[in-house]
C-alpha cells in the first residue's frame, strides 16, 4: 500500500464517523457498552486517519480488535440480524486484507468503516429484539 495516497483528514477520516450511528443507536436501545466502545473507535480511528502517525494506528488496531471479540463474544443471539453482522464482518476483514492495499485502497478502507457501522447496528438490533444480551447493558452510561 502506497502510504503516500492516504492524505491526513481525507475520505477515511470522514468515514470514520459512520461509527456514531450505532453510538445513537445503542444509547436509543440502551446497549451502552456498545456506544462507548464505538465511541472509542471513533475517537482512535479519527485520531489515526486524521495523522496517519504509527502509534495511533496500533492504538486503532487494539481498539478494534478488542470490541470486535466482546461484542461478538456476547452479543451472541440465535437471528438472523447477527448472521449478516458476522458475514458483513468477514466480508470487512476481506477487504482489509485484500482490497485496502489496492490501487484504490482509500475507498475501499473508508467502505471497511461503513459496513463495520452497520454490522454493529444490525447486532445491537438483534440483542434488542430478543432483549438478550444482558452483559451488554449492565453498565449504566454516565
Amino acid at each position: 500500500m502506497d502510504k503516500r495516497l492516504f492524505k491526513p483528514g481525507g475520505l477515511n477520516y470522514h468515514t470514520v464517523f459512520f461509527f456514531l450511528i450505532p453510538v445513537i443507536i445503542g444509547i436509543k436501545k440502551e446497549y451502552y457498552d456498545i456506544s462507548r466502545g464505538c465511541l472509542l473507535i471513533m475517537i482512535s480511528g479519527s485520531m489515526y486517519h486524521y495523522t496517519y502517525l504509527k502509534e495511533f494506528e496500533i492504538l486503532d488496531k487494539i481498539m478494534i480488535l478488542f470490541c470486535f471479540i466482546y461484542y461478538f463474544t456476547l452479543g451472541y443471539t440465535y437471528t438472523y440480524y447477527y448472521l449478516i453482522s458476522i458475514m458483513s464482518m468477514l466480508i470487512s476483514i476481506t477487504i482489509y486484507k485484500i482490497l485496502s492495499y489496492s490501487k484504490y485502497g482509500i475507498v475501499f478502507h473508508s467502505l471497511i468503516h461503513l459496513i463495520s457501522s452497520t454490522s454493529i447496528s444490525l447486532l445491537i438490533f438483534g440483542c434488542s429484539e430478543n432483549n438478550e444480551c444482558k452483559s451488554l447493558k449492565n453498565i449504566t452510561f454516565y
